[in-house]
């Protein structure tokens, strides 16, 4: 026997929440609903600029103590298709996104005017904290406004191989502390509180990071390769980290050119990853995290030596580490092998491995000297020349201490990584006007 659960909806009930961003506006927004199929139909008109379109669904049936509607909640408005969770660029033209309450909402049966649409059209300079992009299909990015919208859910295995997931940071103008105070649980000797050395660093800009490590998945179906690349072999190892390559092949060797000689040159290797995909998604921002960037993500906001918010109870202490990260002495590790991205509990940014599994790449070139006696604390670059680039995040190899937040090390030449294992993760500016060819 089948079910559909019946709506009853007002013939034209909308909501608008229009950017606060001036140059994007839309109105003559509908909303209705096929009695047959019971397909949720909400059109409106895009002006004045392209937008990001999301959409909400809310009801008035539960109050909440402002006495306002409230959303039925992100998960029930997963299957939504049409011009909606992506950039519109059809202006002044009818736009209409669609929704199937009996699949995402089941069981449901409410009177006219008990429900309602709202649409947000948000600038491409300041679009959701959700961006999905399809490794699979060129030129397809999708936006949405929490994780709990995007459809499967985000550690589903579509998004560590076929998809690549970004989240928005929140960066812009917050003043933090970087590196670890004297004294955290995990510093050896002086020469790591040195290397360690906190200081106040302000980021002048929100960026996307991608929630997992680069995998080799991903990597697979963004170079079109006939095999998978990585230290591990198994038959899952499309969600495993891509690990073990050069810093010069995945951005690009300064020697070769000098638009990639981070920090003067901004540019990356074509045929590299993160060239390919700035071609593939049409975004040319792509590249990897600077060493502020991905400590800031990394933190979640916290100031202590585990983003969870604990400390380790000493140097090799594999407890604390274990609910966050893949580390040595950590149960279920494995010595010789990666771990699949996304089993550990995730940040407050929703961010996934920041501890452990693969070292990361940052392209700042390493320095040895306190971090503290660098000039440049707005949008940190590190030194205009170097040998070795900055590795974060610990490994499986290592103990939980070479994990921590505040910890830096590099044993690697940018072509080749010796005892290092590092992976890769993705950034990207959060104006994504390219997609427009803007």
């Amino acid at each position: 026997m089948k079910c559909k659960a019946i709506f009853l909806l007002a013939a034209v009930l909308s909501a608008v929440c229009v950017s606060a961003q001036p140059q994007v506006d839309l109105d003559s927004v509908q909303f209705s609903q096929d009695p047959e199929t019971r397909k949720v139909a909400v059109s409106y008109v895009l002006r004045n600029a392209p937008a990001v379109i999301t959409l909400d669904i809310q009801t008035n049936t539960v109050v909440d103590a402002s006495g306002d509607w409230v959303s039925i909640g992100a998960a029930n408005i997963r299957d939504t298709y049409g011009e909606v969770n992506c950039v519109v660029t059809n202006l002044g033209l009818r736009s209409v996104a669609y929704w199937q309450p009996d699949i995402a909402w089941s069981g449901h049966d409410l009177a006219a005017g008990q429900l309602r649409a709202q649409i947000c059209a948000w600038s491409l300079s300041s679009p959701p904290d959700y961006m999905v992009i399809d490794l699979v299909r060129t030129n397809s990015v999708e936006f949405y406004v929490s994780k709990e919208q995007i459809p499967g859910g985000v550690t589903a295995k579509i998004y560590k191989t076929e998809k690549l997931v970004m989240r928005r940071i929140h960066a812009s103008g917050v003043e933090w502390r970087m590196g670890a105070p004297a004294g955290e649980v995990g510093q050896y000797d002086d020469a790591w509180k040195t290397l360690e050395t906190t200081h106040k660093v302000t980021l002048s800009s929100d960026y996307y990071m991608s929630v997992f490590e680069f995998t080799q998945g991903q990597n697979k179906n963004l170079k079109k390769a006939s095999g998978y690349t990585g230290t591990y072999t198994g038959s899952d190892r499309a969600v495993h980290p891509y690990d073990y390559v050069s810093f010069n092949d995945e951005r690009g060797d300064a020697g070769l050119n000098s638009d990639w000689n981070w920090p003067a040159g901004k540019g990356v290797k074509s045929s590299g990853l993160y060239g390919r995909l700035r071609s593939w998604a049409g975004i040319d921002s792509f590249d990897m995290p600077t060493e502020a960037q991905w400590e800031f993500a990394c933190r979640g906001g916290t100031g202590t030596g585990l983003n969870n918010g604990t400390e380790l109870a000493y140097n090799n202490d594999p407890m604390a580490s274990g609910v966050v990260g893949w580390c040595r002495g950590v149960e279920g590790n494995d010595l010789n092998n990666t771990q699949e991205v996304g089993l550990k509990v995730p940040n407050a940014w929703g961010i996934y491995d920041m501890h452990g599994n693969v070292a990361e790449c940052c392209r700042d070139w390493w320095y040895d000297g306190a971090l503290g006696n660098l000039n440049q604390m707005t949008d940190p670059e590190g030194p205009e020349t170097g040998t070795y680039r900055v590795v974060r995040g610990g490994a499986y190899l290592y103990w939980p201490f070479f994990a921590r937040s505040g910890c830096r090390s590099s044993k690697a030449t940018p072509d080749t990584w010796g005892t290092q294992t590092p992976g890769f993760r993705v950034v990207c500016e959060v104006d994504v006007s390219g997609l427009v060819g803007e």
